[in-house]
């Protein structure tokens, strides 16, 4: 995986609740339209917030996300997070 790559992953969570800054939310839009592992990475995690309430989680569950992306850092593959989740639900 390419270093922008990374970059770009991490402020996925930020990005899709519009918590970026102008300029960073430019670059992160940019390298989407560009990347197609990256932006299907973005569709998925929207996907998966939308199936979850994102709302809900947030209330009860604040630390989930940032649990799940550790998870895949630590374990050095990318593992989208629609699968990890169904495997949680199993």
């Amino acid at each position: 995986m390419r270093r922008v790559c990374k970059k770009v992953r991490k402020k996925l969570p930020a990005f899709l609740n519009y918590q970026l800054e102008v300029k960073k939310a430019k670059e992160v839009e940019q390298h989407l339209d560009t990347c197609s592992l990256c932006k299907r990475e973005a569709e998925e995690l929207r996907l998966t917030w939308n199936l979850l309430d994102r709302d809900k989680i947030d209330e009860d569950f604040p630390d989930l996300l940032n649990g799940i992306l550790e998870r895949i850092e630590r374990e050095g593959e990318r593992i989208p997070l629609f699968h990890l989740f169904i495997e949680k639900v199993t």
